[in-house]
């Protein structure tokens, strides 16, 4: 006879390997930041201690909150724009199919052409400040929300769909049950790309466009020689990306409890 399976058993152990090998990696890079900036002139490469007073200084003063809440601001606004109108326009290009291949091809050169060329025409067309801000984050971010929304609302198994509506289920049902489940991997795929082109469009339209925000406190920290509070900014904003992409781990496990991970 075999032994009973205690509950829990199979399930897999977290390993305590991969936070220390993080640990150990961190304080491997820092000890190489601190040896090197030794060796340099501090005003062109600042040493981790003087990256943590610059920490301070801006804290006490409030001007690292104050840029990073202006920062926060435009790339929600911008974030939560770009995902509305994105699954909106990609549920409808699909159930109208002639409105994806008209715009599809024009969304696309749109996609290839780099953040930074479309700030002087948002310049001339739409001006400086907020709206400035947010229609440069905002058109980082849709486009690849869009279209692989898009294309995964199209692969959405069309026997699923048949069988469902054959019993009886309303559109709504078969939209909610099947089709928004089975295009989730692309949307969350297109969340994700979105993410980081948002990040990186928000930097350029800070610097380019307002001069607010943490792309602008970098930007005046460099005409002031000022690179420890240029480093801090930096990090600050490299943190705010790691911490997105791990809430939008988390956001996937939850809207896909079918997913296993190794």
């Amino acid at each position: 006879m075999t032994p009973p399976v205690r509950a829990g058993r199979g399930r897999p152990r977290r390993s305590w390997r991969t936070p220390l090998l993080r640990l150990a990696t961190l304080a491997v890079f820092l000890g190489c930041w601190l040896l090197f900036s030794a060796s340099v002139d501090p005003l062109l490469f600042p040493s981790p201690v003087r990256v943590v007073e610059a920490y301070r200084e801006m804290l006490e003063t409030g001007e690292l909150v104050g840029a990073a809440w202006t920062t926060a601001w435009t790339f929600a606004v911008s974030m939560v724009l770009a995902v509305v109108a994105g699954l909106a326009l990609a549920l409808l290009a699909v159930r109208s199919g002639v409105l994806g291949s008209i715009i599809d091809p024009y969304l696309l050169a749109l996609y290839a052409t780099p953040v930074i060329v479309m700030v002087p025409l948002i310049i001339l067309w739409i001006g400086v400040g907020d709206v400035g801000r947010i229609t440069l984050v905002f058109i980082g971010a849709f486009i690849p929300i869009y279209v692989n929304a898009e294309e995964g609302l199209r692969n959405v198994r069309a026997d699923l769909v048949e069988v469902t509506a054959s019993f009886g289920a309303s559109r709504r049902d078969v939209v909610r049950e099947v089709v928004i489940p089975g295009a989730l991997p692309f949307i969350a795929a297109g969340l994700r790309i979105g993410l980081g082109r948002a990040l990186a469009a928000i930097v350029v339209a800070e610097i380019f466009l307002s001069l607010t925000g943490l792309g602008g406190l970098i930007q005046a920290s460099v005409g002031y020689l000022r690179v420890d509070k240029m480093v801090a900014a930096a990090l600050v904003l490299s943190a705010a990306g790691i911490l997105t992409m791990a809430l939008m781990s988390r956001l996937e496990k939850r809207l896909e409890p079918w997913r296993t991970t190794t």
